[in-house]
């Protein structure tokens, strides 16, 4: 789960558009990576 240390570097709005973002570029694959 990177994604949770990115997460938690980033802000919480930032992090949850990241994500988001990641989820709807690539998928799942995005935020494991």
């Amino acid at each position: 789960m990177g994604n949770t240390s990115k997460a938690d570097n980033v802000s919480p709005a930032q992090s949850r558009s990241e994500i988001r973002h990641a989820i709807s570029d690539h998928g799942n694959g995005a935020m494991t990576r």
